[in-house]
């Protein structure tokens, strides 16, 4: 058997403004816990780690239900208040046997977990801007991890925060050797003792450590209502020529709508006033002009559309928007970049 230990029970100061950090939701609408999870593969076994003033707050059940909604059977646990996530695993140790990896919710990443004593690693070239200094890194030689330092860049490979543990002896024979605060200092204590560490890289990493992190991150989200004649096909009307269903598309705004949905990041729902029975001639139309989205709702009056949302006021956060664009004028790209 292989646990996954999804530890969740920091203190989440650097997110003063919101729910606790495992509880954020994410834009998917699921925890950010679940989504931090979503690129690991290889365990048999979730184990979700909580403080137990938030599982009384939250509910076990009711969490464990957010995550089965997310696509997760999870088993959640508790312990009081920890100083460190060494502190954390040592507190649920209990609750694993076998291998079993470690890992928080402050990032996303893919990662092809095995059963040998390891450390997901990620090369500092390949990402964005991110504040480097607050990393640990390893040096590696091949494919073994030679040495391990908390926040000091000694390379270009940085731990991106999931540790893998042969057995639960081997966690211990790192964690009681001096006082290790954090998971790269209690393998650094393996490698010294001469136990093999492999590092293994992972892919597609993205930083959720602090507030500015996850908010930048969650500014590439949103969902675009879009109507159809005048935007994405050249006017037309019901009854008199041009019909629905028969004018070109605006090549540049579809463009600039398929653009937006490649980056997994947008949702495109299609708003129109075509009546119902016109779906068939509409998807026609829509799929000549190659034009990707999620949903096509139709039979909206003819009139003025108004967006309302709601902002959360402790972040002052922007969450409606609205583009106007001239009837069949190729500029949408130029006024997404504008105004959204």
């Amino acid at each position: 058997m292989h646990t996954l230990l999804l530890t969740c029970a920091g203190k989440s100061t650097r997110f003063p403004n919101y729910r606790p950090k495992w509880a954020i939701t994410h834009p998917s609408g699921n925890l950010l816990a679940a989504e931090a999870i979503r690129g690991i593969r290889g365990y048999t076994r979730l184990v979700v780690v909580l403080r137990e003033d938030h599982m009384e707050s939250y509910g076990r059940e009711r969490i464990e239900h957010e995550f089965s909604l997310a696509g997760f059977k999870a088993e959640v646990v508790s312990v009081p208040e920890t100083g460190s996530q060494v502190e954390t695993v040592l507190r649920a140790l209990h609750h694993v046997s076998g291998v079993f990896t470690v890992k928080d919710c402050d990032n996303y990443f893919r990662l092809d977990l095995g059963g040998e004593n390891s450390v997901a690693v990620v090369d500092l070239h390949t990402c964005g801007p991110m504040n480097a200094g607050n990393k640990s890194y390893a040096q590696v030689d091949g494919e073994r991890v030679v040495h391990l330092r908390e926040k000091e860049i000694i390379s270009a490979t940085f731990c991106c925060g999931a540790y893998t543990f042969s057995s639960a002896t081997h966690f211990l024979a790192g964690a009681l050797t001096g006082q290790p605060e954090y998971l790269s200092q209690v393998m650094n204590n393996l490698c010294a003792a001469g136990e093999v560490v492999v590092a293994k890289s992972a892919q597609g990493y993205v930083d959720w450590g602090t507030e500015e992190d996850w908010q930048a991150y969650t500014r590439r989200f949103k969902t675009l209502f879009v109507d159809i004649d005048g935007v994405l096909c050249e006017s037309s009307h019901r009854s008199f020529a041009p019909a629905w269903g028969t004018t070109p598309a605006i090549a540049e705004n579809v463009k600039a709508i398929n653009a937006q949905h490649e980056t997994g990041a947008v949702e495109v729902i299609l708003t129109t006033s075509r009546g119902e029975f016109a779906r068939a001639v509409t998807e026609e139309q829509l799929a000549r002009a190659g034009l990707r989205y999620d949903r096509l709702i139709m039979g909206l009056r003819n009139c003025p559309r108004v967006l309302i949302n709601d902002a959360e006021s402790k972040r002052a956060e922007k969450t409606a928007f609205a583009v106007n664009l001239e009837r069949d004028a190729p500029d949408l790209a130029r006024l997404l970049r504008r105004d959204t």
